[in-house]
């Protein structure tokens, strides 16, 4: 006899959120992936997608991978929007501030990408530069760099 789906679902999720409190976040995004695969094979209701893709971009998030993890948490936002669950709801309110968090995360880390990639390019014309005595006034050209 087999199992209905909700109750494979449940149990991949709860084991993601195990290995999520282990810290073990890409064995639980599969667990958690796998319980939002089952519930959209079934066709639950939206309130139980949201939560699912609520969950499952919070460890995105954990893990480093903010993209997904915005991506996941506007989902889960929409469906709990589908799902006519509150804007002022514990688990909306909860879904937006860590789609903020998230999004100054990738904010911020682009702007260190910038940051450490001016530097780079800075820093391979320092020994060009230097190069170049202080008394020559000369056009420098794109060969001399």
């Amino acid at each position: 006899e087999s199992l209905p789906p909700s109750l494979v679902a449940y149990v991949h999720t709860y084991i993601g959120l195990v290995r999520q409190y282990q810290e073990r976040y890409s064995s639980a995004i599969v667990s958690l992936l796998k319980a939002l695969w089952i519930r959209k094979a079934s066709h639950e209701g939206v309130d139980r997608l949201a939560v699912s893709c609520h969950r499952l971009g919070l460890v995105y998030g954990l893990a480093g991978d903010f993209e997904q993890a915005t991506t996941l948490l506007e989902r889960a936002i929409r469906y709990y929007d589908d799902a006519h669950v509150g804007k002022d709801h514990h688990f909306v309110v909860g879904a937006k501030k860590s789609l903020e968090v998230f999004a100054y995360k990738i904010s911020t880390s682009s702007h260190r990408r910038e940051l450490r990639e001016e530097h780079e390019s800075v820093s391979t014309l320092e020994p060009k530069i230097r190069r170049i005595s202080a008394g020559d006034v000369e056009l420098i050209t794109p060969e001399l760099l």
